[in-house]
């Protein structure tokens, strides 16, 4: 009997080299979005995944920041979401194909459901600055708007349509320099139902 020889392909990251040439340009743009970086096949499973997980309430009010939102705090234990951590291997080899950012290893993720009915999702903030060189986010379900900001009270500079299947790439400290991480709010979802998404960070504070 023939047998025909497996080829090495990735299962969920549909648009591994639009991904490289991502990583490639976030040091000078702060954000860079990636449409359909996932099938709806891929969307579907990582969904099926989380949906019935234990997501705890964030707070309303952080500081000076807004948000309307729940999380399920995954951090490196991924043996239950098996789809989640395969996802967060194929990203890692496609972003550390851009040189700097081989020392990229994603050691913490989170999913977070941002809720139906809500105009905000997140005002302008800063990502944690002990997440490392970039900071990945994937939306499995929903759609909502992402905007950088030049400062946390300043209009929107720029903003992206966010759909399932969608990439975001946010550049992290280390990466151009000290601290360059970029203002950034998330529109609350657009439609009826929550947005998923799922966050993968290096965080700098955790031993190996």
């Amino acid at each position: 009997m023939k047998v025909t020889p497996t080829v090495n392909q990735t299962t969920l990251l549909a648009a591994p080299e639009e991904v490289a040439a991502a990583a490639r340009r976030v040091a000078a743009e702060g954000i860079v979005c990636v449409p359909d970086a996932l099938s709806p096949e891929a969307c579907a499973h990582l969904l099926r995944e989380v949906e019935a997980a234990p997501f705890v309430p964030e707070p309303e009010t952080t500081g000076p920041v807004q948000q309307r939102l729940d999380t399920l705090e995954l951090g490196d234990e991924l043996a239950s979401y098996p789809a989640i951590r395969e996802l967060r291997d194929e990203l890692a080899a496609a972003v550390q194909r851009h040189a700097p950012l081989r020392a990229w290893k994603p050691n913490d993720a989170s999913v977070l459901r941002y809720r139906p009915g809500e105009t905000i999702g997140i005002t302008p903030h800063l990502d944690g600055r002990r997440y490392g060189l970039v900071v990945a986010v994937v939306t499995i379900a929903g759609r909502a708007r992402v905007s950088r900001h030049e400062t946390r009270e300043g209009p929107p500079v720029q903003t992206w349509p966010i759909e399932p299947g969608t990439l975001m790439l946010v550049r992290g400290p280390g990466l151009t320099g000290p601290d360059e991480r970029p203002f950034h709010s998330v529109s609350g979802p657009i439609g009826d139902g929550p947005r998923y998404s799922i966050g993968y960070r290096l965080d700098t504070t955790r031993t190996s």
